[in-house]
């Protein structure tokens, strides 16, 4: 136990000290000789200062356990499966309808909201709350999924470095293999000293067909000539049909890396938290829409993109008035030089690329 704890009590110095236990009321007291009372969560907050994370956490995974074994029984009975290893060994189709019989998807208006999230650091604004919705959110996140990534229910397993706390992970490793049924592979921060070796191994143990990653991954995964060759040498485009990246600029001289050492198919994306899932890439398999290594995107069908520009004279508060350009190819220009970041400034046009 820990300075001042029971030693009976298996938190250490969770447990109440003798002085805090004198000072209880004689209702509260408890007969000695019986065990401690048992460790509630609201405990874990109100205990003394300097508890050590460990404790703590071992105390929190001792109540998750204790609320799975009072609901195993019922959740199997309503699966109509015998244990919990029965279930397990399940296929995946037959583990599915299982646990549906046990609680059953709900049907949502497509106006219920999914997330409520913050404003990405690209719109070049302070950040602001924000709600998406179920319908049009998956909507979206499903197009993108068969438009760029020409996802195969059933057959593509996908790989996105990304927390599921960011936009990218939220939607391309969670909502988007669930709305296309395919394999979604969940790994957790690699060491950067072999980050290269960990993404070969993940890639090639899970045979993973789709994957997604900022460009820093890739700097950092690819520091020297050496690390390139060996990655290179891995073969991985044996099982990526396709990779992406995503959340930073991305130079013609790292997406020619990029389609080196990943995969030929190795193509620059872009999308805000405000928009959910991919505004700019190419489309997969069209030959209007070559990958010639130059980090170039285009919006998709459904997008529309403008270049704004300066217009008149500043007003007396100083705020300058843009207005949208009608010529195409300043906005082709923009979108292909990888200044692709919503309302974010792109200087050789004198004006601001709008998603």
């Amino acid at each position: 136990g820990g300075s001042g704890g029971s030693g009976n009590s298996p938190f250490g110095s969770l447990a109440p000290s003798p002085t805090a236990s004198r000072s209880r009321s004689p209702s509260a007291a408890r007969p000695s000789g019986l065990p401690p009372k048992p460790f509630t969560l609201e405990r874990s907050f109100t205990s003394p200062k300097g508890i050590e994370t460990s404790a703590a956490f071992g105390a929190l995974v001792l109540l998750a356990e204790e609320l799975q074994a009072k609901v195993m029984p019922s959740f199997l009975e309503a699966t109509g499966v015998t244990s919990y290893g029965a279930l397990l060994k399940l296929g995946d189709v037959e583990m599915v309808a299982a646990i549906w019989r046990a609680s059953a998807p709900l049907p949502l208006p497509s106006m219920f909201p999914k997330n409520v999230v913050y404003t990405s650091g690209s719109s070049g604004y302070k950040a602001t709350g924000l709600v998406q919705d179920t319908g049009g959110y998956c909507s979206g996140v499903s197009n993108t999924m068969s438009v760029v990534f020409d996802a195969r229910p059933g057959k593509d397993v996908i790989f996105t470095d990304a927390a599921p706390s960011w936009v990218t992970g939220q939607t391309y490793s969670i909502t988007g293999p669930l709305c296309k049924r395919i394999t979604s592979v969940l790994c957790t921060s690699m060491p950067e000293a072999s980050m290269a070796q960990c993404l070969s191994a993940v890639i090639t143990q899970h045979k993973v067909s789709i994957f997604i990653a900022s460009a820093s991954f890739l700097k950092r995964a690819v520091k020297t000539t050496f690390q390139a060759r060996w990655l290179q040498r891995q073969r991985l485009d044996t099982h990526l049909r396709i990779a992406a990246s995503c959340g930073e600029p991305l130079s013609p001289s790292m997406h020619k890396l990029g389609m080196s050492v990943l995969c030929p198919n190795y193509i620059n994306s872009y999308w805000a938290s405000e928009h959910g899932a991919i505004v700019l890439a190419p489309t997969f398999g069209n030959k209007d829409q070559p990958n010639a290594g130059d980090a170039k995107m285009y919006p998709l069908p459904w997008v529309d993109a403008a270049v704004w520009v300066p217009s008149g004279a500043p007003t007396e508060d100083g705020r300058v008035r843009f207005s949208p350009v009608e010529q195409a190819d300043l906005v082709e220009q923009a979108v292909a030089s990888g200044h692709s970041a919503q309302a974010k400034d792109v200087s050789h046009l004198k004006g601001r690329l709008v998603v």
